[in-house]
C-alpha cells in the first residue's frame, strides 16, 4: 500500500506522531502555566493556601515526562497513556486547591479554566475512540461536585460552578465526537481513493497545476518508472519525459490540459532502466479536497501490451507443458522399473523360445525407457541450461565402446557398421553423458533409417577441431524438410503413412546438447541416397594423468543394506539383484523402516521418496540421521522424481547419492563402489547406464 502525499492522504502526518506531539506541547504549557498561576494567586491573595513547591514538582514532572519521551523507547511508546495519567493527577491537584480555599472566586475561575483547557488538550490526543475522554470528563465533573459538597461557605455559588463544569464537559464531548466522526469519513474517503488508484492498470500521477510538482502516484506508476514515492515528490511532471524532449512534451501537456487540444504525437517517458517507453497520455484537471490538481494517466501502447500478454501466455503454456511432462514421467517410471528390471532377468536366465520372448519384452522396455528419457531431456533443456560435468576424453576410445553395443543392432538389420579413425587419439572437452546421448542418437538414427548398405563412423581432426561424421546409405531426407530437421516433434514421415517409429525429439535434443558444449552440428542429405551428419568439437590437449597405483584389497565382509520402497515389484527386483552382493532388509513404510533400523545396524540406506505416507523419504532420512549410528551412513535417493533439479534438491536435503527410476542392472550395481569405496563388488564407473537405441 502506498503512503499518501501530504496534500491528499497524510495531511497531518502519522496519526500516532501527531497525537504524541500534541501532548508534548501540553507538557510544555503545563510546566509553565502551573507555577505562573501559583505566583499570581500569591500576589493577589497572600492569605490563600497554595504551596508553590507542589506546583514546581508538577512542572518538573511534566518536563521530565517530555524529555524521557525522546530518550526512552518505552516512554515514547506509552507516552499518550502517561500524559493522560498526568491529566488526572493535575486536575485532582487543582480541584483540591480550589476546595481548600473554599471555592474562592479566583480559584474557582482557575479551576474552570483548567477543566476547559485540559479537556480540549485531552480531546486533541484522541484517535478513533472517545471512551477515554468520556471517562476523564465524568471523573472531572464528579470530583467537582463532591468537592463542592465539602465546602460550608463557598466564595462562589457552587450550583453555578457545577453547571459551568458540566456544560463545559458536554461541549468538549460533543465537539470531540463530531471531530472523530469527521476524521472517520475522511479516512474512508482516502482509503477508497487510494484503492481505486492502486487498482488501476495504468500509471497515474497527481501534480500541482501551477508548478507541475508531483504530489502523488499509484503503485503502477512506481513499477513503470522504478522510482520511489519520496523521489516523485522531489520531481516535477516534466521530469518524467526524456531530456531532449522535455520542453516540447511539457508544452503539449499544457495545451492538452488547459487548451483541451488532443495529443496526436507519440510520447515517451523514462522507464525503470532509463530507456524511453512509448505511452499514451490522458490528462485533466480535477478537484481533490477542494484543491485543483492535474491527473495524468500514462498507458503503454496497445501493441506493446499485446506483446507482453503474448509473452506471459507463452511462459504460462511452457510451465503447463513442463508440469505435464513431469507428471507423465513420474507415472511412467515406476511401472517401467519393474518391466525393464524383470525383463533383463528373464533375458539372462531364460533359454529357447522363452528367451526370444523375453528379448522382445526387453527391447520394448528399452524403447519406452528411451522415449521417457527423451521427454525428460527436452524438459530439462527447456527448463534452463543443465549443469555439465566437462572432462577431457578421447573421442576414438568412446566411439569404440559405443560401436560395441550398437553393432548388434546393425547386424539385426543386415547392414555393416564401420569405423574409420583418421586420427587417434582425438581429445575433446565434453560431458560424457551428453556425448553418449549424441552418438547414440546419430548412429541409432542412421541404423534405423538404413535398410541396405552401411553406416560409417568417421573421426578426423585438424589442429583446432575434431570432426565426427556419421554417414549412412539410407532413405535420405527431402530438401524441403531439412530446415525443420532439428525442431521438436518433427518427423518427415507422419500420419497413417508413417514408416518409422520414434518420438521426434532425438535430433532436437542432439542439437541442443552439441551447442551446450560449444560444438556445431550440420547435415547433408540426398533423398534416396543417404545422409551425413557432421559434429565439430574444439580440440584440446589432455592433462597428464597420475599413476593409478595398485588396487586396494577387496573387503569380503557382506554389507547390510536397508531398502525402503512401497512398491512390491520394485522391492522384489532390487532384493533379487543385490542378493549376490549384500544382505538386503526391506521395509514398505517409514514406521517399519525405523523399527528395522533400531533393531539392526545397516551399512547403507536405499530410500524411495514417495512412500505413500505422511512421512516421505526425505523425512525418513532426517529421522534416521538423528540416531548417532546413522549420522554418516551412506544414503541413496531411489525415486521416480527425475525432472531437472530433482537430483540437486535431494542431495541438498541430505542424500549422498541419487538413482532415478527406471534403472538398469549396471546402474544399480555401480552404486556400490561409491557407497563402499574399498569393496570391489562391481567395476566402478558412472551411474548412468549405457543408452540403448530406441
Amino acid at each position: 500500500m502506498l503512503r499518501g502525499s501530504p496534500y491528499i492522504f497524510s495531511r497531518w502526518g502519522d496519526s500516532a506522531d501527531v497525537h504524541r506531539d500534541t501532548y508534548r506541547i501540553f507538557c510544555v504549557m503545563a510546566s509553565v502555566l502551573n507555577p505562573v498561576f501559583g505566583l499570581v494567586y500569591q500576589i493577589t491573595d497572600p492569605e490563600a493556601f497554595d504551596p508553590l513547591w507542589a506546583r514546581l514538582v508538577l512542572s518538573v514532572a511534566a518536563l521530565l515526562l517530555l524529555s524521557l519521551s525522546y530518550m526512552v523507547r518505552w516512554v515514547e511508546e506509552n507516552f499518550i497513556a502517561l500524559v493522560r495519567g498526568y491529566f488526572y493527577l493535575l486536575i485532582v491537584f487543582i480541584i483540591g486547591l480550589t476546595t481548600w480555599n473554599d471555592f474562592s472566586y479566583q480559584y474557582t475561575m482557575g479551576m474552570l479554566f483548567a477543566i476547559t483547557g485540559m479537556g480540549i488538550a485531552f480531546s486533541l490526543g484522541l484517535r478513533a475512540h472517545i471512551a477515554p475522554l468520556q471517562r476523564y470528563l465524568l471523573f472531572t465533573v464528579a470530583l467537582t461536585v463532591v468537592a463542592g459538597l465539602f465546602v460550608s461557605e463557598p466564595g462562589a455559588n457552587v450550583w453555578i460552578v457545577w453547571a459551568c463544569a458540566a456544560s463545559t464537559a458536554l461541549v468538549i464531548y460533543v465537539v470531540a465526537y463530531a471531530k472523530i466522526k469527521a476524521e472517520e469519513l475522511v479516512v474512508a474517503s482516502e482509503h477508497r481513493y487510494h484503492t481505486l488508484m492502486n487498482a488501476a492498470s495504468d500509471a497515474i500521477f497527481i501534480a500541482e497545476p501551477d508548478t507541475g510538482r508531483l504530489l502523488d502516484a499509484n503503485q503502477k506508476a512506481l513499477e513503470f518508472t522504478g522510482q520511489s514515492l519520496e523521489a516523485f515528490r522531489r520531481m516535477r511532471l516534466r521530469d518524467l519525459f526524456p531530456e531532449p524532449d522535455r520542453d516540447h512534451y511539457a508544452a503539449l501537456l499544457d495545451a492538452h490540459v488547459f487548451g483541451e487540444e488532443p495529443i496526436t504525437e507519440d510520447l515517451f517517458i523514462v522507464g525503470e532502466s532509463g530507456e524511453p517507453i512509448p505511452v499514451d497520455l490522458s490528462a485533466s484537471r480535477v478537484d481533490i479536497d477542494g484543491r485543483p490538481v492535474i491527473q495524468c494517466i500514462f498507458r503503454r501502447h496497445r501493441y506493446e501490451q499485446q506483446l507482453i500478454q503474448a509473452k506471459e501466455r507463452a511462459e504460462e503454456l511452457l510451465r503447463l507443458k513442463t508440469s505435464l511432462l513431469n507428471n507423465m514421467s513420474h507415472e511412467l517410471r515406476t511401472p517401467l522399473t519393474s518391466i525393464l528390471g524383470f525383463s533383463e532377468i528373464l533375458s539372462e536366465e531364460a533359454t529357447g523360445s522363452l528367451k526370444e520372448h523375453a528379448d522382445v519384452i526387453l527391447s520394448g522396455a528399452r524403447r519406452l525407457h528411451e522415449t521417457v528419457n527423451s521427454v525428460l531431456g527436452l524438459a530439462q533443456l527447456e527448463g534452463g541450461q543443465p549443469s555439465l560435468e566437462l572432462q577431457t576424453l578421447d573421442l576414438v576410445e568412446h566411439l569404440k565402446e559405443a560401436a560395441g553395443y550398437l553393432n548388434p543392432l546393425a547386424e539385426q538389420k543386415g547392414i555393416a557398421l564401420q569405423t574409420v579413425y583418421r586420427v587417434a587419439p582425438a581429445y575433446i572437452s565434453v560431458d560424457a553423458a551428453c556425448l553418449g546421448r549424441i552418438v547414440n542418437n546419430l548412429v541409432g538414427n542412421a541404423i534405423k533409417f538404413t535398410e541396405f548398405g552401411e553406416v560409417r563412423i568417421v573421426v578426423e581432426a585438424t589442429a583446432a577441431h575434431v570432426r565426427l561424421q556419421v554417414q549412412d546409405t539410407g532413405v535420405g531426407i527431402a530438401e524441403d524438410f531439412l530446415p525443420r530437421l532439428f525442431e521438436e516433434f518433427q518427423q518427415e514421415s507422419t500420419g497413417l503413412a508413417r514408416s518409422y517409429e520414434g518420438s521426434g525429439l532425438g535430433l532436437a535434443i542432439t542439437k541442443r546438447l552439441v551447442e551446450l558444449m560449444d560444438a556445431t552440428i550440420g547435415v547433408e542429405s540426398t533423398k534416396g541416397q543417404g545422409t551425413t551428419f557432421v559434429v565439430v568439437f574444439p580440440r584440446v590437449t589432455p592433462m597428464p594423468r597420475a599413476s593409478a597405483g595398485r588396487p586396494e584389497p577387496a573387503n569380503t565382509d557382506r554389507k547390510r543394506v536397508l531398502l525402503v520402497e512401497d512398491n512390491p515389484s520394485t522391492r522384489a527386483l532390487i532384493r533379487l539383484r543385490l542378493a549376490e552382493f549384500c544382505e538386503v532388509e526391506v521395509a514398505a513404510d517409514p514406521s517399519s523402516a525405523l523399527a528395522l533400523a533400531e533393531a539392526t545396524t545397516f551399512d547403507a540406506l536405499l530410500l524411495d521418496i514417495n512412500l505413500g505416507d505422511r512421512m516421505d523419504g526425505v523425512d525418513l532420512l532426517h529421522a534416521l540421521r538423528q540416531t548417532p549410528r546413522y549420522a554418516q551412513t551412506p544414503s541413496v535417493a531411489l525415486t521416480a522424481y527425475a525432472m531437472p533439479g530433482d537430483e540437486e534438491r535431494f542431495r541438498a536435503a541430505g542424500f549422498d547419492h541419487y538413482l532415478a527410476k527406471p534403472f538398469t542392472k549396471e546402474q544399480l550395481l555401480r552404486l556400490f563402489p561409491r557407497l563402499f569405496p574399498t569393496d570391489r563388488l562391481v567395476p566402478s564407473g558412472p551411474l548412468e547406464a549405457v543408452p540403448h537405441p530406441g
